[in-house]
């Protein structure tokens, strides 16, 4: 009898660990959820900017530095118009380990209108996520074509 009752005591406790267990496992699963909705927010973010650049819609790769950011309504948006971006091609990114900031590497190939010489340049762009917006935002400027 003593032997059946210390065996309940060990199921209960086993019971007992299980359920103290499955909410931790639930939790360390909503974070890596959360983690993969942020890397994957950010290849779409980036991804966006990439078409807005490589098309000349540089007001819309613009509108992806968040309204803090935005050169809205200022001259070089208007100078932006005349350059042509013939390649774009990301070299390195690299994600800080909290998942809320990333720097990425491009290489823009581009010609200006005016001089048809194509040129490169290495674009380093820092990459910011906002958690309440849950959106990725472009903190370094838009490329400086020269």
């Amino acid at each position: 009898m003593i032997k059946l009752g210390i065996l309940n005591n060990i199921m209960r406790l086993s019971v007992i660990k299980y359920f103290l267990l499955i909410p931790a496992v639930l939790l360390s699963g909503c974070a890596t959820m959360d983690n993969n909705h942020r890397i994957n927010s950010l290849d779409t973010t980036t991804a966006n900017y990439r078409n807005a650049i490589r098309w000349g819609l540089y007001d819309v790769a613009d509108n992806l530095r968040g309204a803090e950011g935005s050169e809205k309504n200022s001259r070089k948006l208007e100078k932006l118009k005349k350059i042509q971006v013939t390649g774009y091609k990301s070299v390195h990114k690299d994600i800080s380990d909290d998942g809320k900031e990333a720097k990425q590497t491009v290489e823009i190939k581009y010609y200006h209108e005016d001089q048809m010489v194509e040129k490169t340049l290495i674009d380093m762009q820092v990459w910011k996520y906002n958690s309440e917006k849950k959106a990725w935002y472009l903190q370094s400027g838009l490329p400086e074509f020269k």
